[in-house]
């Protein structure tokens, strides 16, 4: 199965909001999400 993979960055400009709103709305409901399936961590 393929996924597309958005960062911040390009969830923001799609929902018209700040990137750090995306982030902050993500930490906050972290323990809602499992990696892997609702979000992948890239590192580099």
């Amino acid at each position: 199965m393929e996924s597309t993979i958005l960062i911040p960055k390009q969830l923001a400009e799609d929902y018209q909001t700040t990137e750090g709103n995306i982030l902050n709305n993500f930490n906050t409901n972290m323990e809602r999400f499992i990696k892997n399936k609702h979000y992948y961590l890239l590192e580099g």
